[in-house]
């Protein structure tokens, strides 16, 4: 009889699987409360007001509300790019080699939520065949928000595991990017990767936090530290 093995577990679904489920149970009556004040905490980036482009996913589910965001960049006569994946694919060479290369995201110019399309995945995008490509002009004249699941003070996110915005970041190191969460998504340490990419400031609805990544960076301390709680 051949012995029953266990395939061991995977601590970063394990955390996807245990804060989505906290996310999930945000009372809807009190969740517009906590994105107008991500909100609120978002404009008083000294990136936000200097950003001329913001770089923006759209939410959905339980997902920190974007909406107001997307509005709020409007009125200051900020441009808006939404984001668009485009799955991994098998490249054949002259010699009939074989390579995989990895999926990646592009953002185009949405003037109007009334132009996004939703994808087969349900994901509200723009078309990529008409809208207007994101062009990093190195300028750093750009704010990126990053969606997740789980965050930590040192910057680790963890996300669906497809890596698309890692390996934007990684591509576009001059963007400034912040994350934006509820407070429920917060936790001790995210495991991760060596592809995995951290952040410098994450905003929730109770304070805006610069994660010791920004912090050792600007003065070398290695403690997370909140800049701003009202």
């Amino acid at each position: 009889m051949i012995p029953f093995e266990c395939k061991p577990a995977d601590p970063r679904q394990d955390l996807r699987i245990r804060i989505r489920a906290r996310r999930d149970a945000l009372p809807a009556v009190g969740r517009a409360a906590f994105d107008e004040a991500i909100l609120q905490h978002l404009s008083l980036l000294p990136s936000w007001k200097s950003a001329d482009s913001i770089l923006l996913y759209m939410s959905m589910g339980s997902e920190a509300g974007t909406g107001e965001i997307f509005r709020a960049a409007l009125r200051e006569q900020k441009k808006v790019y939404c984001p668009v994946s485009f799955p991994r694919r098998v490249i054949t060479d002259g010699d009939g080699v074989q390579r995989k290369e990895a999926g990646v995201m592009k953002f185009f110019r949405v003037a109007q939520p009334e132009e996004l399309r939703v994808s087969r995945f349900g994901i509200r995008e723009p078309d990529p065949d008409t809208a207007v490509p994101y062009q990093d002009d190195g300028s750093g004249a750009a704010l990126i928000l990053v969606p997740g699941i789980a965050f930590d003070l040192h910057g680790g996110r963890i996300g669906w595991g497809g890596g698309y915005y890692d390996r934007f970041l990684a591509a576009h190191p001059d963007i400034p990017a912040a994350a934006i969460a509820y407070e429920c998504q917060l936790v001790q340490e995210v495991p991760m990767d060596l592809h995995d990419v951290r952040l410098r400031v994450i905003c929730t609805e109770r304070r805006i936090i610069r994660t010791d990544l920004q912090k050792r960076q600007a003065a070398g301390s290695g403690a997370a530290e909140i800049i701003h709680q009202p």
